[in-house]
């Protein structure tokens, strides 16, 4: 059994990821860590968990906002999970998440929990997926608003 822990930041490169992948092509199973991992980039999630999928599923869309009401958004944006670089790793992984795994970090607890071989073990993520754009609120000065909806 390997085990992993994903800290914050732009991520592994893909040449990093891919040969970690390749290196551990004989492993019984795995253990992913991304507790305690404020996020990144939904780019980095999609490329970690590419690594781990055995064919494309869904797994989350977005709504962009672009106007000042509520239902004012751009249609929506389907993501999934798909195979991605020279070898995928599809034998059983757990992947460790709790409240503090926030941004990229839900992003990737989304896209590896709909693998039939990933079990995620631990506690619900923060849910802060959504770029924000700073504004001035009337009654309480300077806020952030999301930009995105998102749902699975």
């Amino acid at each position: 059994m390997h085990f992993s822990h994903f800290k914050a930041g732009a991520g592994p490169t893909t040449e990093a990821l891919d040969a970690a992948i390749a290196d551990l092509a004989g492993a019984r199973g795995m253990i992913v860590d991304v507790r305690g991992n404020p996020g990144g980039t939904n780019k980095v999630d999609e490329l970690v968990a590419n690594r781990f999928a055995d064919r494309k599923r869904h797994y989350m869309q977005t709504q962009t906002r672009y106007g000042r009401k509520h239902d004012d958004l751009w249609p929506a944006e389907y993501r999934n999970v798909e195979p991605g670089g020279p070898a995928q790793f599809t034998r059983p992984t757990i992947l460790l998440a709790h409240r503090f795994s926030a941004s990229g970090a839900d992003g990737f607890a989304l896209a590896m929990r709909v693998l039939p071989h990933v079990t995620v073990v631990g506690d619900l993520t923060e849910g802060a997926f959504s770029a924000q754009y700073r504004t001035r609120c009337r009654t309480a000065g300077p806020c952030g608003l999301p930009s995105r909806s998102f749902g699975t």
